[in-house]
């Protein structure tokens, strides 16, 4: 109830009820005995308002806050209202936002996720703030271990395996002459690890 008929004025259609947020205009008339403090006695419109529920959009429930590593800081985690944040039950809210970002593109120092623009799409909610830090990670992506492709003897000295280039991983260049069975040393990198899970 915003407004209702006092024994000093009356409330057209009293009480005024409503439910949503927002602004309410009403006429409101003094009665028989009274006047308005302006000396007149005609109706005049009165504006009522029901603000917006404020949302805490730290206390949002998030997705999965975790990716596997590939070159760039996006994100694409989901936020949604909850009780925790504010929001009465039995009411939906969805949340959306411009842009969403790790701190950093690489494992070893990606801990945040920074989402901006964010925005509620029911009318009867505002968020507290349109930005928000999130803790995220970023974990190591599989690489294949590579194998030797296989000589045979030419009495030249031949490579073996060549230096690996797309940053994956690191290795010593194995050249050979002789006919045998050589080794090389193989490095995932710090964003990398084999597909067997070792990161060595």
């Amino acid at each position: 109830t915003l407004l209702s008929t006092t024994s000093t004025y009356t409330v057209t259609n009293s009480p005024l009820k409503k439910t949503n947020a927002g602004e309410y205009k009403v006429n409101v008339t003094p009665t028989a005995n009274y006047k308005w403090s302006d000396g007149t006695t005609t109706a005049k419109e009165v504006t009522c308002t029901i603000n917006q529920k404020e949302l805490d959009q730290s206390k949002f429930t998030t997705g999965s806050t975790s990716k596997t590593y590939n070159g760039n800081t996006n994100s694409s985690i989901t936020l949604t209202a909850n009780a925790t944040s504010g929001l009465i039950s039995g009411d939906t809210v969805n949340v959306t936002y411009t842009s969403a970002a790790y701190n950093n593109a690489n494992v070893a120092s990606a801990n945040s996720i920074s989402v901006t623009g964010i925005t509620l799409s029911n009318s009867n909610y505002k968020v507290k703030n349109t930005s928000q830090s999130y803790s995220g990670t970023i974990t190591r992506a599989n690489v294949a271990f590579p194998t030797c492709t296989a000589k045979t003897y030419n009495k030249s000295e031949q490579t073996l395996f060549d230096a690996h280039t797309s940053g994956s991983y690191t290795n010593s260049v194995l050249k050979a002459t002789n006919a045998g069975t050589y080794t090389v040393a193989l490095t995932p990198s710090a964003n990398h690890k084999w597909t067997d899970n070792s990161g060595t």
